[in-house]
């Protein structure tokens, strides 16, 4: 798909457009075979943008062996890959509407893996053992160059320690320099056996191994000079990303997976038990030292097979439980500091050699040493049938996750000074006002920065099911129709302060003296129930396959759970916290941290049925060639449909389509 323009038409139509080129060889060196590969990607997802263009170069090499030692045979393969980003400095003056705004890329991966599989030539209790390293290495680096422009007056701070100290005044017009250097690092190493037993009509496979993950990025981070900030009034400065520690995540696993034969019935049961803790963490986090056990249980019962007009049905249930813990991320365990400048004097003069603005700098740490991983829990239950050729399977699970990651609102008091600008005589000044003898008040207001808690929980549940055919000789076609109801609600797990009124009384801001505390249970449930039917074609005597698709999206809705707008509890400016009771709703201040809503938003909102229809045409030539041609989109049903606030939404969709060549030499 291509972009045009022309001055004298309005409008504009445009659309993806995107090359691959691909090549690739294989060579057998007796028992060595080595694979090569290299692939070239230039992709424009609007070629009116050239800030959202991207060229692509990958290679690969995949090598494998085998060699005899001793009374085994060890198979070593292994992996080596390379992809590099080269976007030249890109400018676009109707994207980026200074002449001095400009942005340039690179990014380059190189990441190799090992395998060596063991396994004995004679029958043992020991069956084999696999050994799997692999190490990932990207260097990355953005360097933008952007003009900003200011509506009034801003200070930008430098300070990296607490306290009072001089700031400077931005200009109301500079050139801010950002350069962002990302190094990271990553290894990985994997140590498994598997051993077998048979007693009888018991047969079990057993798998122990272990595995470490280590994470570190070696990058300087964003460096930009602070004094021409790229976002000003940013709460964060410079910080080298070299400086934060090394994340090393250390598990151990056991499953035991067993066939037993019961009657005419057959059982399969999957046993595991995975353990996961973090090394090399200090002893401050509640993670420190902990062992995070997640077991998991998986149950097939397969009943007899039964004769339904002369052909067998096998009917199978399936049932699976099991619990998963994830750890934090790196940023998440060590967060960036914040600082909370406030301004005690800004002394604005014509001259700017009498300019004077006066900062108190506030660091806050908002590490939360008590974070622990999220731990998800899933269950699902799932009956097959199969017959003479054509399958059925209809499974329903449900997940939740009750301590999931979210930024929390912290809240604490800061004391500054606000001096009286009004009484400095501009014209006796020779030099920027001192604060000496300059009246001042001492103030304290309420202030917040965000924090990562295990205070967010979901839900998950849905139905799957899948029918699939076999191919009818007379019209050598196959019928697969798959579908699924998916329901999901996000909500949150812990009450949470909220600073959200703009109410001044007497002058002076709320949520400068108090800040409410909140159920807030606030959220959504979305639902959706989709419905996709193919029919796929093959033609053996003219090399010839295509297959039709409807994708049936039946409704999508959304709602959000409705919250109390009246707080638990609020705190005060000097950090002590209440209860919000009938006296407080009656407070001049305390009124205003009522949160009142429309009843309208908590309606759900529904989307109705719509429908597109895919096409996918495929011809081999011989064993060299194989020629694709698909249009996706080619037909749609998308009728209007009225929201409940009585408007009309009128919906509309762009097909599009693409060609894919493949040569085997």
């Amino acid at each position: 798909r291509t972009c045009t323009r022309k001055k004298d038409i309005e409008g504009l139509s445009c659309g993806f457009e995107g090359k691959l080129l691909y090549a690739g060889k294989g060579i057998e060196l007796g028992s060595l075979i080595v694979n090569l590969g290299l692939d070239y990607l230039d992709a424009k997802a609007d070629p009116r943008d050239p800030m959202n263009n991207y060229k692509r170069l990958t290679a690969s090499a995949r090598m494998q062996d085998e060699w005899q030692v001793g009374n085994a045979r060890l198979r070593w393969r292994s992996n080596i890959d390379y992809t590099g980003s080269f976007d030249d400095e890109k400018h676009d003056p109707e994207i980026l509407k200074q002449k001095d705004d400009t942005y340039k890329s690179s990014y380059n991966r190189l990441s190799m893996s090992h395998s060596m599989l063991l396994n004995p030539s004679s029958p043992s209790f020991f069956k084999s053992m696999n050994l799997d390293v692999a190490a990932a290495y990207e260097w990355s680096r953005i360097e933008q160059q952007k003009s900003i422009s200011l509506s009034r007056d801003m200070a930008a701070s430098t300070s990296l320690e607490e306290g009072e100290h001089d700031g400077t005044f931005l200009p109301y017009h500079y050139i801010s320099n950002v350069t962002v250097d990302g190094r990271p690092l990553n290894l990985y190493a994997k140590l498994k056996a598997l051993f077998a037993y048979n007693s009888g009509q018991l047969a079990q496979r057993i798998h122990v191994g272990a595995e470490w993950k280590m994470d570190k990025n070696y990058g300087r981070g964003q460096e930009y000079d602070p004094a021409l900030p790229v976002s000003p009034g940013t709460p964060y400065r410079p910080r080298n990303y070299s400086a934060i520690p090394a994340m090393h995540q250390v598990s151990f696993f056991l499953q035991d997976n067993l066939t037993l034969p019961v009657g005419n019935n057959l059982l399969t049961a999957q046993v595991g038990l995975r353990g996961s803790t973090l090394a090399h963490i200090a002893k401050e986090y509640t993670m420190s030292g902990k062992i995070y056990l997640n077991p998991r249980l998986n149950l097939q019962w397969r009943f007899p097979e039964i004769s339904m007009a002369g052909k067998p049905l096998t009917i199978d249930i399936n049932g699976g439980w099991g619990q998963q813990s994830k750890f934090p991320t790196l940023l998440q365990i060590y967060p960036d500091l914040i600082y909370t400048d406030l301004i005690e004097l800004n002394y604005y003069n014509m001259n700017a050699d009498y300019r004077r603005i006066y900062l108190h700098t506030y660091i806050d740490n908002p590490t939360n040493y008590g974070l622990e991983p999220a731990r998800n829990d899933k269950w699902e239950i799932r009956i097959g049938a199969q017959w003479d050729g054509n399958s059925v399977s209809v499974t329903y699970f449900r997940e939740q996750m009750n301590d999931g990651f979210r930024t929390s609102a912290k809240v604490r008091p800061y004391d500054y000074r606000d001096y009286d600008e009004s009484a400095i005589d501009g014209n006796s000044l020779s030099a920027p006002p001192a604060l000496k003898n300059l009246p001042y008040v001492e103030k304290r207001v309420l202030g917040m920065y965000g924090m990562t808690t295990n205070g967010s929980k979901m839900i998950k549940e849905g139905v799957e099911w899948q029918m699939a055919t076999k191919r009818f000789e007379m019209l050598k076609t196959r019928l697969t129709v798959n579908g699924a109801w998916f329901k999901t609600t996000y909500t949150n797990s812990d009450p949470m302060f909220r600073s959200n009124t703009t109410a001044v009384v007497d002058g002076t801001p709320v949520n400068d003296l108090y800040i409410g505390y909140y159920e807030n249970k606030a959220g959504s449930v979305r639902e959706q129930l989709n419905t996709n039917i193919m029919a796929d074609t093959y033609i053996p005597k003219l090399a010839l396959s295509f297959s039709l698709t409807a994708e049936c999206m039946w409704f999508t809705s959304s709602k959000s759970i409705r919250t109390s707008g009246v707080p638990l509890k609020y705190i005060d400016n000097n950090g002590e916290i209440h209860d919000f009771t009938e006296e407080s709703k009656q407070d001049v201040y305390l009124q205003w941290l009522i949160n009142r809503y429309n009843d309208a938003a908590w309606l759900k909102q529904k989307v109705p049925f719509y429908m597109f229809l895919n096409l996918k045409v495929t011809k081999e030539f011989g064993k060299w060639m194989k020629l694709a041609l698909f249009v996706n989109r080619m037909i749609d049903y998308m009728p209007d449909y009225t929201t409940n606030s009585g408007m009309t939404v009128r919906r509309t969709s762009k097909p599009f389509f693409g060609m894919e060549i493949n040569f085997n030499i």
